[in-house]
């Protein structure tokens, strides 16, 4: 099948696998014990009977090299998506909304940086936001994306179940909805935000200072 040779070849980077095999490996056996984790809010993964909770989980990811190569691969495959999605629509969003000489022309002088953080809080999603908006020049954007729930939270499953496995890895990640994110970023200070689709259950959330 075509989604099978784009999505499931290894030698191509749009594999995403790695998110099955660590399924396999990790969150199988983690997802069992989701009764308990919505009983008791607390992580069923290799953490689960520390009380140091997501640090924990992140240092046994980092002490184990073939752990931490499985983690990271899934990730990567599910963000490369994404990101091409990103490029392509961020000069657009940008347009679409501001037609002032201080708005950026084009997709440049971008940076990536550790963000929001699904697997944080809300106080420190709010806070980062803040950080970033405080950091901006004028002018600056802010893209924020991820598998956003659908407002209704009825639509978007795959955000949906990313929250679910939030509660499953750490003490008090969760997704969130477009609605949620904007209304952040316009505590913040962010004037305006707009939510764009970006491929498959992701969308991006972006602000302009």
């Amino acid at each position: 099948m075509p989604e099978s040779a784009q999505f499931l070849d290894k030698a191509k980077s749009s594999y995403i696998g790695g998110m099955l095999e660590m399924a396999n490996s990790r969150l199988y056996e983690a997802w069992g014990h989701l009764t308990e984790g919505l009983r008791t809010g607390k992580p069923q993964n290799e953490a689960r009977d520390s009380s140091a909770g997501e640090s924990d989980l992140f240092e046994m990811l980092y002490d184990d090299p073939q752990r931490l190569r499985t983690f990271l691969e899934a990730l990567s495959g599910l963000s490369i998506c994404a990101a091409d999605a990103i490029a392509e629509n961020f000069p657009g969003a940008i347009t679409a909304r501001s037609s002032t000489s201080a708005a950026p022309k084009a997709a440049c002088r971008c940076s990536s940086r550790k963000g929001i953080r699904i697997s944080w809080g809300m106080d420190q999603k709010r806070l980062i936001v803040k950080k970033a908006y405080d950091a901006l020049p004028k002018g600056g954007a802010l893209i924020v994306y991820d598998g956003m729930i659908d407002d209704e939270r009825r639509t978007n499953v795959f955000g949906l179940l990313m929250s679910l496995n939030m509660l499953i890895e750490t003490p008090g990640g969760f997704d969130y909805t477009g609605a949620d994110r904007k209304q952040w970023l316009s505590e913040a200070g962010f004037p305006d935000a707009t939510q764009t689709h970006l491929v498959g259950g992701d969308s991006m959330v972006v602000g302009l200072k």
